[in-house]
């Protein structure tokens, strides 16, 4: 039985360190989706998301607490999950709050043009 060489035990060496450093851990993960996610319901908010389109703004809402309270638990995948699926319904929220806002404006345009 022949033992593979010193060079290519270090290659594999050296290889898994950059994939363990470039994929970064758990805590981090997590930490950051749920400051993107975080950031992305106060620009729905800023876009009156929770009037506008209450379903995914409050949807968001609670992905986000639920990725919050997973985190606290040291559950990093799922919380990094549920941060990324708040960060998508907030964003969804934010475009639709902004274009009822337009048809609004539209509409509202269309009414007083009509007096």
């Amino acid at each position: 039985m022949k033992f593979p060489s010193i060079r290519i035990l270090m290659m594999l060496f050296v290889l898994g360190g950059v994939c363990l450093a470039t994929t970064g851990c758990g805590p981090v993960q997590a930490s950051m989706a749920i400051s993107e996610s975080t950031k992305a319901l106060e620009n729905a908010q800023a876009a009156q998301a929770d009037t506008l389109a209450p379903y995914p703004f409050y949807r968001a809402e609670a992905f986000l607490y639920m990725a919050k309270t997973k985190a606290g638990f040291a559950e990093y995948e799922i919380a990094r999950e549920y941060a990324s699926k708040a960060k998508s319904d907030a964003e969804k929220a934010e475009e639709k709050a902004r274009r009822r806002f337009r048809l609004m404006k539209l509409r509202d345009a269309r009414m007083g043009g009509a007096q």
